[in-house]
């Protein structure tokens, strides 16, 4: 089942979801693909494990074994993942249709303990890292998580109620969302697009906005920026080489997008890569 949802909106509630519990929540579509969430990035421990191919493996499974025991029992789920931490996930549908999933998660709740499966025995730094990052974690207790389960219930009626998502079987709106996913790096522009899709650049304008909640450069210049952070775990990438690799031709208007789109600076995240590649004394 395809479904796009109003970006702009969803992410509002989203992030009042976060502001009551201060819990991630995103939403997926039934294949697993995250389509809006808040915050922007994880928690700095699992961001850290994610960076690894193994960890980051051992998280989708975990992730695709929530979606599978929620879509055969169609009810709300609460269980830990392979790190130890908690999280909570239930079946998203509208209109009669499972369309996808919300879920709140990388929790620590009172008698958690840090799972280390995915980490090397002999890589004591790695060890070291991720026990700090797990200890600064705030811990919660079981009835807050049951309590942030059902507030996120009560959202996700209101997303059906407000028809936040569609559902969606084409058209020239996803060609165009296609096109721009492969070719975000290209330069870009509506003119271009309306007579590659043969649409009037108003309508063209007006539909995207509807459908996705954004405007095409908005969506572009996220797209960008997801692709910006990849390559920012690669300390030898510089800022200009990430800005023109994505798309930018302007590092300060790419260092501006940046800021606006993850609420950090490029300093900033350079900052906390070398904190945390520094030996543990």
């Amino acid at each position: 089942m395809n479904i796009t949802v109003n970006n702009e909106k969803i992410n509002e509630l989203l992030k009042d979801f976060y502001l009551l519990t201060k819990l991630r929540v995103a939403l997926f579509d039934t294949q697993g693909n995250e389509l809006s969430c808040y915050p922007t990035e994880c928690s700095p421990l699992c961001s850290r494990i994610r960076s690894r191919v193994f960890g980051f493996k051992m998280c989708k499974e975990t992730d695709t074994n929530a979606f599978l025991e929620v879509t055969n029992k169609m009810e709300p789920y609460i269980y830990s993942c392979h790190v130890g931490l908690t999280e909570g996930i239930l079946p998203f549908v509208y209109k009669d249709n499972l369309v996808g999933f919300l879920m709140f998660g990388q929790v620590k709740v009172y008698g958690n303990t840090l799972q280390r499966s995915h980490v090397d025995d002999s890589d004591i730094n790695e060890a070291q890292i991720l026990q700090t990052l797990y200890d600064d974690m705030p811990i919660h207790s079981e009835e807050f998580i049951h309590s942030a389960m059902n507030i996120l219930q009560v959202f996700g009626a209101y997303i059906r109620f407000s028809e936040y998502v569609y559902l969606f079987r084409g058209g020239v709106i996803a060609l165009v969302e296609d096109y721009l996913r492969l070719n975000y790096f290209e330069s870009v522009n509506i003119q271009m697009l309306s007579e590659r899709f043969n649409i009037g650049r108003t309508q063209l304008s007006v539909k995207f906005k509807k459908m996705l909640g954004v405007s095409i450069i908005e969506y572009v210049n996220r797209l960008r920026i997801e692709k910006a952070k990849e390559l920012l775990k690669d300390s030898d990438n510089t800022g200009a080489q990430i800005a023109e690799a994505v798309g930018f031709q302007d590092y300060n208007y790419f260092a501006r997008v940046f800021k606006k789109v993850t609420g950090v600076t490029l300093s900033q995240i350079k900052a906390s890569q070398e904190r945390f590649s520094l030996p543990l004394q």
